[in-house]
């Protein structure tokens, strides 16, 4: 097990510092050992006080972990003041650490100075040196350089001034819009400026954003990752963080979510273990007369799911054979399109509403609908309004849409009559892909498929 050592603060809102770090680097599959050099109280509205650690204390706790667990890593965020920096810096020194990353912390991003002027210039002349990289975002990058960055320029200029041949340097963008719709940070390396663009996504003011992606570099370069590497594994580690990150507090402050990869995938493997139990059974069950012209699709959505790559689909469909029917291929996601579009829109009235299989229309399935207790509603295709005819592929949510709306929830059954060079078909609707198949056989037994 690889081993990494966060010195840093403590938040008290668990958002940064030290819970910040242990969160990312047990997400990253590294063991994080911690050493706190300040208590801070911080919540949702900001913050509000810190209460320094002596610096005694600082020292003995890192000779305790470094001689006796040590580590592949560390990484160092809020230092405070002149004399925790001073034995930081003589103690991984002493310790001989190859991989240092530094979060030059500064001030809080809920406001409230985190390391005094005195430490500041501490950290520079002392720590900077001896760290692999360090991860200042534009405020700090303009402190350390003592130049003014209003563009790229400034920023590679800026690089250079901080790192060293042995110290390589991330400027992190968030403060200045280099690239319209994308957050830029530029990595200057053995001499040579890498940018790592990512979408810049809208999820209001976000806390630990540079405690987490220090952190997850630390994990990259403490598993031998290269610098680069490193980087790029930390900040797909942070993108993914940021989707998944929820507010909390009175004043809905942004908390970073690191399981939220890890609880995605999981998500994923058990809905796809679920799809392949209802296909199980959707096979064993003589339903062929169930199944339209355009043939059958069965999908189901993971929570929260966003567009078709979130809807597990089955390629090539579900397809008839004489009574029976059978799959070409195993579900996966992003298997259907027109399906999965039914249910993203079901979605938008009902997040539960996650799965959906097209069947066959007639008179007598929506009277087997009804007699199985199932309540159904319709749409007409003569109702289409002309800029939805217009628009490619738009007619289902419409359709969907409207349905739900006379409805005033989600029914089980939604269809229509069809219309020019289009086939009547009805959907149902359902909680899970077990759900629906389990309505798929209640309307079977009413018209005596079984």
């Amino acid at each position: 097990m690889k081993r990494v050592l966060t010195i840093a603060g403590s938040d008290s809102s668990g958002g940064a510092g030290i819970e910040a770090d242990i969160k990312t680097l047990a997400a990253m599959g590294v063991h994080g050992t911690t050493v706190i050099t300040s208590v801070t109280a911080q919540n949702s509205g900001g913050f509000i006080s810190s209460a320094p650690m002596p610096s005694e204390t600082v020292a003995e706790r890192i000779k305790a972990t470094l001689g006796d667990i040590g580590a592949d890593a560390v990484k160092t965020g809020m230092l405070v003041n002149k004399d925790i920096v001073q034995v930081v810096a003589d103690s991984l020194k002493k310790f001989k650490v190859s991989n240092l990353v530094v979060d030059p912390i500064i001030s809080a991003g809920l406001g409230g100075k985190l390391l005094d002027k005195e430490g500041a210039d501490m950290m520079i002349k002392k720590l900077i040196p001896l760290s692999t990289l360090v991860t200042p975002n534009i405020p700090e990058a303009e402190f350390i350089s003592e130049i003014k960055i209003k563009n790229y320029n400034d920023i590679k200029k800026a690089a250079q001034i901080i790192g060293n041949k042995k110290t390589s340097v991330l400027i992190k963008g968030g403060h200045i819009n280099l690239k319209k719709g994308f957050s830029v940070d530029t990595l200057f390396h053995n001499g040579q400026f890498i940018s790592f663009e990512s979408e810049r996504l809208e999820k209001g003011k976000l806390h630990g954003t540079g405690c987490v992606l220090s952190s997850a570099i630390a994990a990259g370069l403490a598993n031998g990752r290269s610098i680069p590497d490193a980087v790029g594994w930390g900040k797909n580690f942070i993108n993914e963080a940021i989707k998944g990150s929820y507010s909390l507090g009175k004043n809905e402050l942004g908390f970073l979510n690191q399981s939220h990869s890890l609880i995605d995938k999981g998500k994923r493997y058990t809905l796809l273990e679920e799809m392949d139990e209802a296909v199980d059974i959707l096979t064993s069950m003589p339903i062929g007369s169930l199944i339209p012209e355009i043939q059958s699709n069965l999908v189901a959505a993971i929570e929260g799911a966003e567009g078709v790559d979130d809807v597990v689909g089955i390629p090539g469909r579900i397809i008839k054979v004489g009574e029976w029917v059978t799959t070409v291929s195993p579900p996966s996601f992003g298997g259907s399109n027109h399906v999965a579009r039914i249910v993203l829109t079901a979605m938008r009235f009902d997040s539960s509403m996650r799965s959906c299989i097209n069947l066959a229309y007639s008179p007598e399935i929506i009277k087997a609908c009804r007699v199985a207790g199932l309540k159904v509603k319709d749409f007409s295709r003569n109702d289409e309004p002309k800029f939805v005819k217009d628009k490619e592929g738009s007619t289902l949510e419409w359709g969907v849409s409207e349905a739900i709306k006379k409805c005033g929830f989600v029914p089980d059954i939604i269809y229509d009559k069809g219309g020019v060079g289009k086939e009547a078909v009805s959907r149902v609707m359902g909680t899970s892909p077990l759900d629906v198949i389990e309505k798929v056989e209640k309307i079977a037994e009413v018209l005596g498929c079984l």
